[in-house]
């Protein structure tokens, strides 16, 4: 893939499916409600404002 489509690849695409992937999983285990989980949604939240950062800095944040 050419550099130039690298940016626009990933908010259209790579980004919104990580991102419903991390919510369905979230979601998965906040209905399980149980503590044993705990570590696993601080996890999958730190995964998700990750891919927030990355999305901001693409193109020097444009």
């Amino acid at each position: 893939m050419p550099d130039s489509s690298k940016d626009a690849y990933f908010q259209l695409v790579s980004h919104p499916i990580k991102a419903c992937a991390s919510l369905s999983t979230m979601s998965y285990y906040v209905t399980l409600n149980k503590q044993v989980y705990d570590n696993k949604l601080k996890e999958l939240y730190t995964d998700e404002s990750l891919l927030m950062v990355e999305d901001h800095q693409l193109n020097n944040g444009k």
